[in-house]
């Protein structure tokens, strides 16, 4: 093997200098590692809901650290969990879109009922750059409107009809 194909310390260190600045160039190290996560979607404070069975509500939130950042929700600013222990409202699992830098968090309500329009949902994500959240109301359309609504969920292994006036 020829040591001249193998570059010597001097030309590592100017081909690091070079791919670096060119990186900095492009992204700016101060935007990237600086720029807090922000929540893009929903954009009003206040997300209609249609129907009263098995409704879900997404957030989405950009995030320079696509892994490495946590986001969720909060009713009246409990975790979803303590807040509805029977599993009525449930978070789904993290939606993470790598590529552009886009993470996602839904709530999921097995069926509507009175008390959740009047409730305060928060959105936050955080990350090593900072944090972001967002207060949001539910608003109840005609079509959810409707009374003796009949859901079917599925609570451990058996099916439940619920009756309900929304």
């Amino acid at each position: 093997m020829s040591s001249s194909l193998i570059p010597d310390q001097g030309a590592l260190s100017v081909l690091y200098l070079v791919l670096t600045l060119m990186f900095y160039s492009c992204f700016g190290e101060t935007e990237v590692s600086r720029k807090s996560p922000t929540i893009i979607f929903p954009k009003n404070s206040t997300i209609p809901v249609q129907g009263a069975c098995n409704q879900k509500v997404t957030c989405k939130a950009r995030t320079f650290y696509s892994d490495f950042h946590v986001i969720y929700w909060l009713s009246n600013n409990n975790f979803i969990e303590d807040e509805h222990p029977d599993g009525r409202v449930m978070e789904l699992p993290d939606t993470p879109h790598h590529a552009s830098f886009i993470a996602e968090k839904s709530l999921v309500f097995s069926h509507m009922m009175q008390e959740d329009y009047s409730r305060t949902f928060t959105c936050v994500i955080q990350d090593p750059s900072g944090v972001d959240f967002r207060d949001f109301t539910l608003m109840q359309t005609e079509s959810g409107n409707r009374t003796n609504m009949h859901c079917r969920t599925h609570l451990g292994r058996q099916n439940v009809q619920l009756d309900q006036d929304v």
